[in-house]
């Protein structure tokens, strides 16, 4: 039983440093992107009429286009009044779910 138990934590050693730089190289691959790419139609039209709205009201009364996403749009009236109107701040909301469901990814697969 000892030696089967070494060869799976030798094995199971690379195989966490391995998911390990995998889930980081795409956390850092996708935020230099969200970075250093200019914002698109959507995101400077919720940017523009709902981010920039006189009152946060709007976000949730104004439902006529689908581009009006109430929780998304609450939050880059929010990122972009504390971080500016960068690109960053406009997609934060949208990335920080996805690099959690990464990180979760790496916690369930490194046990």
């Amino acid at each position: 039983m000892d030696a089967r138990n070494s060869l799976q934590e030798r094995l199971s050693r690379p195989l966490r440093v391995g998911v390990s730089l995998l889930v980081g190289s795409i956390i850092v691959t996708t935020w230099l992107g969200a970075t250093r790419r200019g914002l698109e139609y959507d995101e400077i039209w919720t940017l523009r009429e709902y981010a920039h709205a006189p009152s946060i009201g709007r976000i949730f009364s104004d439902m006529a286009l689908a581009n009006n996403h109430s929780l998304n749009s609450l939050l880059v009236r929010l990122t972009t009044s504390l971080l500016g109107d960068t690109e960053l701040a406009v997609r934060l909301p949208a990335l920080s779910p996805g690099q959690c469901c990464l990180s979760v990814c790496r916690s369930l697969f490194t046990v």
